[in-house]
């Protein structure tokens, strides 16, 4: 199966956000070919940078991460 997550978050730092992960590691490891849609700033301050690297974990994961703006 194909599931596709949108989040609102820039960063993995609170609760909805980690739930988010959790559920898509997981489905990945069930074998569904998951992908997560996570917001990017077009202007990266230090901070915004650091929310980015919070996704790779995810990427570490086999889940797709898209950085849209």
């Amino acid at each position: 199966m194909r599931i596709l997550h949108v989040a609102t978050h820039t960063g993995v730092y609170r609760g909805g956000a980690v739930q988010l992960c959790r559920m898509a590691i997981g489905q990945r490891r069930r074998g569904h070919d998951v992908s997560v849609i996570v917001r990017e700033r077009r202007c990266q301050s230090e901070e915004e940078e650091r929310a980015r690297e919070t996704w790779t974990h995810l990427e570490n994961a086999g889940v797709h991460v898209i950085h849209l703006p």
